[in-house]
């Protein structure tokens, strides 16, 4: 016997650390072997650093000595001798001409000439780097795919502008947390939230919701996703629906969950698409309406957002929703999911190889392979699937 995934199955808060979306990271520059060819550092040739000196390493070239400046957090700056010698700085004071030197640092040099790159847009690369992407459009990055050591590099520099927009240390906290700096990072998003970036409101509402960082609190994680979704803020205006739905730190009020899903859905927000499709589905909040229901999950499942593609594939297995009853196209949409890691569509491709659905052939291994990666990140629908494929 199995039992399938339906699309009440998921319900997870989604904020600027985890965008609920799959996107690719944006490239800043293309170099000729496709990686990313931009340097963090202002270039001053024929100049010598005066300032606190970190280290000094003999027999380095300029390039070597540039990735050793980029790779540690606390490096200001280094100058590159005729002689091969590198040295790294924890703070600049400032520089003197010295033929055949060169130095490089993360800031413009006050009082000294100007540097021979042009300053690039810091908080431009923070956002592409280090950002969610929110709704259909825009820059940023899956948690997934963050690069913390290179987001980490950019957002720093960036928060080091003397007018620093607030949004770019909740960029810079997500960074950190995707580096394991959990303090840190909520020192960042506390600061930015703060400064009433809506941003950093969902972030820390977020850290509060999961205890990273800080001590869990429920009732504090609905405030400040409530200060961010009354200001129009897709993923705060989800978070707090999803807070609704479940009766986490509010009152639980399917109506108001459904009403805060819509605000997000409205502005092209995935997964509260995908959750107000799951609430007309089933009548939750809403009258009951699986035409809506559809709509609703192909636009999320056309922007690629796993829980849709299930639900999607769900109405097409089941024939609901005003589609004709289609398995082929169920088994795509569930291994478009599948492929995401989302548990209850791996649960839900496992069934149509367990049973030859979909254009697929009967494949018990296939089936427990899919059972197993569902059943692994603890969907009990999977464990008992698995179970039930046994002799």
């Amino acid at each position: 016997m199995y039992r399938t995934a339906n699309s009440m199955s998921l319900r997870r808060e989604c904020s600027i650390r985890n965008s609920c979306i799959v996107v690719l990271i944006l490239l800043v520059a293309s170099s000729a072997n496709g990686q990313d060819s931009y340097s963090p550092l202002f270039n001053y040739p024929n100049t010598k650093i005066n300032g606190l000196v970190s280290g000094e390493v003999p027999n380095k070239s300029l390039d070597e000595c540039r990735e050793i400046c980029v790779a540690r957090g606390g490096c200001a700056g280094f100058d590159h001798s005729e002689k091969s010698v590198c040295r790294i700085f924890a703070n600049v004071g400032s520089a003197t001409s010295t033929e055949g030197s060169v130095a490089e640092t993360r800031i413009v040099l006050s009082g000294y000439r100007t540097p021979t790159n042009p300053a690039p847009d810091w908080a431009s690369l923070c956002e592409q780097e280090a950002s969610p992407k929110v709704g259909s459009k825009g820059v940023g990055v899956d948690f997934k795919d963050l690069s913390a050591a290179h987001a980490i590099d950019v957002c720093r520099t960036a928060s080091l502008a003397p007018s620093v927009d607030p949004d770019v240390w909740a960029f810079y906290a997500r960074a950190l947390d995707k580096g394991e700096q959990v303090k840190e990072s909520a020192h960042w998003a506390t600061e930015s939230a703060n400064r009433n970036s809506v941003v950093g409101q969902t972030y820390l509402g977020w850290l509060y919701a999961s205890g990273r960082g800080v001590t869990k609190d429920d009732v504090e994680a609905s405030r400040l996703y409530r200060l961010a979704a009354d200001q129009g803020y897709a993923p705060a205006q989800h978070n707090l629906g999803v807070r609704y739905e479940n009766g986490r730190g509010v009152a639980k009020d399917n109506v108001e969950a459904a009403r805060l899903y819509r605000l997000a859905a409205d502005q092209g927000y995935a997964p509260a698409q995908s959750n107000l499709g799951v609430m007309y589905e089933n009548g939750r909040g809403v009258t009951k309406d699986e035409l809506e229901a559809l709509r609703l999950y192909r636009l999320a499942a056309d922007q690629g957002y796993a829980p849709a593609q299930n639900g999607l594939g769900i109405m097409y297995h089941l024939g609901r929703g005003g589609v004709t009853k289609d398995n082929v196209e169920a088994v795509r949409l569930f291994r478009l999911a599948a492929d995401q890691g989302d548990a209850p569509a791996q649960n839900n491709l496992g069934i149509m190889y367990q049973l030859g659905l979909g254009g697929v052939r009967k494949d018990k291994a296939e089936a427990a392979r899919l059972y197993r990666l569902s059943a692994d990140q603890g969907y009990e629908t999977a464990k008992e699937n698995l179970l039930g494929l046994r002799p």
